[in-house]
């Protein structure tokens, strides 16, 4: 087991123990509002979802740009809480 396998079994048992009945996973780099900011990488999504889907949750992804929803969905993420605000999605991003 990875060392971000690790983390988030423990993450994810913790926000069950604390009564969450999904796991919203934040993927965004800050550039949709002008902040940047760090992003999760592609293993620790890949371990979050994982860890989740394990435990029988959900996850929903918060991305504004199409280069972070497109990150989540090749991560497993079963869905987006918002659509991408800078720009068009392509049909292969649909």
């Amino acid at each position: 087991m990875t060392g971000s396998s690790v983390n988030a079994d423990a993450f994810v048992a913790a926000r069950i123990a604390d009564g969450a009945d999904h796991l919203k996973i934040f993927i965004e780099d800050g550039t949709a509002i002008g902040t940047p900011m760090p992003v999760l990488s592609p293993e620790t999504i890949r371990a979050l979802v994982r860890a989740a889907h394990e435990r029988g949750l959900r996850t929903a992804a918060h991305t504004l740009t199409r280069r972070s929803a497109r990150l989540a969905i090749d991560c497993g993420v079963d869905g987006l809480a918002h659509a991408p605000a800078d720009g068009l999605s392509d049909d292969a991003l649909a």
